[in-house]
């Protein structure tokens, strides 16, 4: 939709990867015309900025948006997550907006801008939907080709309400492989780019929201225990931490044993009832997670801690798999498991050290891995928590060489928090009004 108005061109077929569980859902969206760069850009330039009273009303709109059963079913048969995580994170949002709205006055014109969204958080849409009004920049939405009903579904039902939505925001689809070239045509006639997720596309003065090494530094236990549900829930979020390190082995122990309780009180099932908790991996997904995480084994720089005594299948990486890396395997860089992705399933891993001084040590290493592994793209490659009691932080140090190892580090707060402000440690509005919020 450009300019409120709908786009008329072929299409392409969207289906979920979930058939063959029952989960039968698809869709049928307009492919990019041929002349959306031109288009879009004409519209991105001229773009008028409603009145600050209007842009209220905007956000009033959004932060009432009320889901349809129709929508979030379907966002659960595309994605594989329970309805009951949608629901929440959903009202996550909501209350995002409501914040948002509170903490910041209405900017005149912003800079134009392009979002590529992720189909893995119900509150990204939200979230831009959000910055954009507030910082009055002329915004086009793409929006995921695997789960596009969501944002959809958000962006019309808002414009029924404030038909002015459409006037500075624009929603657009796409097979992000077959229109590339259209899509990157489109992102450099705006002055913001902001890419979710990992991407070779080079572009200039882009923000890349791609977190996928989060990471965890545990000094206590108990301070992270109300947070390790967070980043279970969301297995495939970058910002869920599935690579927790902790201080000596007592801890390590009482880390161990909270995760394996956290999935194992997962209850599976139907992912349409609301008693469900546990999300659903496409097949390759789960073929990926079983191969690396047996080359691990088979080298022994990995030991199994759960499911015990058992040989991994496919299953298990939906019930949860718990690692344990050893940091001496290799003599320049660290175990792969520490500084590479871990698999997007239900897989926690956890690296012992013997002081904070040894685990940042490790974490520096990590980091240069990560650099060299993408070619010094990522010099910060991590979203970072570090949960400790008081007395372990009073000094700053932590908070100093750890968080200057991630994008943005929260303390004693799960990675997968995003109370709006900032994400990633990225100031939303500091990028899109150009000055200082």
């Amino acid at each position: 939709m450009i300019g409120g108005e709908r786009i008329n061109g072929e299409s392409f077929e969207v289906s979920g990867p979930f058939r063959d569980r029952g989960y039968n859902v698809g869709f049928e969206l307009p492919r990019f015309p041929g002349n959306v760069r031109q288009r879009l850009g004409d519209v991105m330039d001229r773009a008028e900025i409603p009145s600050d009273e209007t842009r209220s009303d905007i956000l009033d709109a959004l932060g009432n948006y009320e889901v349809s059963e129709r929508v979030l079913q379907a966002y659960a048969a595309m994605t594989g997550k329970p309805v009951s995580w949608i629901g929440s994170r959903l009202q996550d949002g909501l209350d995002m907006v409501q914040r948002l709205k509170r903490q910041y006055d209405f900017n005149g014109k912003g800079k134009t801008t392009f979002v590529s969204l992720p189909p893995n958080d119900p509150m990204e849409p939200l979230f831009f939907l959000a910055h954009a009004v507030l910082a009055g920049s002329p915004t086009t939405i793409k929006v995921s080709g695997r789960e596009p009903l969501l944002t959809y579904d958000i962006y019309t039902q808002v414009m029924a309400s404030v038909p002015d939505l459409g006037k500075f925001v624009h929603l657009i689809y796409g097979d992000t492989e077959r229109e590339s070239p259209e899509l990157l045509g489109a992102m450099e006639r705006v002055q913001c780019p902001i890419l979710m997720g990992a991407t070779d596309l080079r572009l200039e003065h882009k923000i890349e929201f791609h977190a996928d090494r989060s990471r965890a530094l545990v000094l206590d236990v108990e301070a992270a225990l109300p947070h390790l549900r967070d980043s279970i829930m969301a297995p495939d979020s970058c910002l869920a931490a599935r690579n927790y390190v902790v201080i000596g082995e007592a801890e390590y122990a009482k880390l161990a044993a909270a995760v394996i309780e956290e999935y194992d009180s997962l209850v599976h099932g139907n992912i349409l009832e609301e008693g469900t908790t546990g999300s659903l991996f496409a097949r390759d997904v789960l073929r990926d997670a079983r191969d690396r995480v047996n080359m691990g084994l088979m080298w022994g720089n990995t030991s199994l801690l759960h499911p015990e005594n058992q040989r991994l299948k496919l299953v298990d990486f939906e019930r949860g798999v718990v690692l344990r890396l050893s940091t001496g395997a290799f003599n320049v860089k660290p175990n792969p498991f520490f500084w590479r992705p871990v698999p997007e399933a239900y897989i926690t891993a956890i690296t012992v050290f013997e002081d904070v001084d040894a685990a940042i040590k490790g974490l520096g290493k990590a980091q240069m891995a990560m650099m060299a592994d993408t070619d010094g793209r990522y010099s910060r490659h991590m979203a970072g928590s570090v949960f400790a009691r008081g007395d372990q932080l009073e000094s700053g140090r932590i908070e100093e060489t750890f968080g200057g190892l991630v994008y943005h580090l929260h303390v004693n707060r799960s990675p997968m928090f995003v109370e709006g402000d900032e994400h990633q440690g990225i100031d939303m509005q500091r990028e899109l009004r150009g000055v200082e919020a």
